[in-house]
């Protein structure tokens, strides 16, 4: 399985509430907002 397609397996059980789709993605954004972060400390 691709990346792309894990990615969409995992938020498919959302897709029934869009609504939730901030709080599903939440966790992804704040890693890579924290990696962005060191990488410019460094």
């Amino acid at each position: 399985m691709d990346v792309e397609t894990a990615r969409m397996t995992v938020l498919s059980g959302v897709h029934a509430y869009p609504v939730r789709m901030r709080c599903a993605t939440l966790a992804w954004k704040t890693m890579l907002a924290a990696l962005e972060n060191e990488r410019s400390q460094q």
